[in-house]
């Protein structure tokens, strides 16, 4: 759903002529690698710690861990896409 949304927003703040930050730019332009990367790469270790790690609880906190910080990089990757638009706003609101 991220991926999508990205494309959309991408297209919508390049017609709005909106200024692109560089970290914005970054993730619009190479969300199709990088989300798969991001994400599959956090389902890897989410099946991986169970090879590697014997005690349950401490399995239980990695999940926990991993999924923590997968919403933390899903909302940061949001905040991005949403700075030119929140940039328009306050230009529009002068």
């Amino acid at each position: 759903m991220l991926s999508r949304h990205t494309a959309v927003l991408g297209g919508m703040v390049h017609s709005l002529g909106a200024e692109v930050p560089g970290p914005t730019a970054f993730v619009l332009a190479h969300h199709g690698w990088l989300y798969p990367i991001l994400f599959g790469g956090a389902a890897v270790l989410v099946v991986a710690k169970e090879v590697w790690i014997a005690d349950k609880r401490l399995s239980a906190a990695a999940t926990f861990a991993i999924a923590l910080g997968v919403l933390w990089v899903s909302d940061y990757l949001k905040t991005l896409l949403f700075e030119p638009l929140l940039g328009l706003f306050e230009k529009v609101a002068q």
